[in-house]
């Protein structure tokens, strides 16, 4: 989650609801108690809105050890009605 930098939309519109210039005088302390995350999560949405911060989307590829076995999981699945129990032993 860190590395994409996903924006919370609660945070988002509590942020937006204010002017440009009023945004500098929320008071991130209080934020942080109402939305119950980091003071570093409050700064950063904060520099976001303004335009200090660009958002970077993630380049890295994920994958994952089923990978291999994703067509085996859906025929087992969709064509046969396994259930999850049943597609694990197969895999094994």
């Amino acid at each position: 989650m860190e590395g994409d930098t996903i924006m919370r939309v609660d945070i988002q519109t509590f942020i937006k609801q204010y002017p440009k210039e009023e945004r500098c005088l929320l008071n991130k302390s209080e934020m942080v108690r109402r939305f119950n995350c980091d003071s570093r999560t409050i700064a950063r949405h904060l520099k976001m809105e303004s335009g200090e911060l660009i958002h970077k989307k993630s380049n890295r590829k994920y994958s994952s050890v089923l990978d291999d076995y994703k067509s085996i999981i859906i025929d087992k699945i969709d064509v046969h009605g396994a259930t999850a129990m049943a597609v694990y032993k197969v895999i094994l």
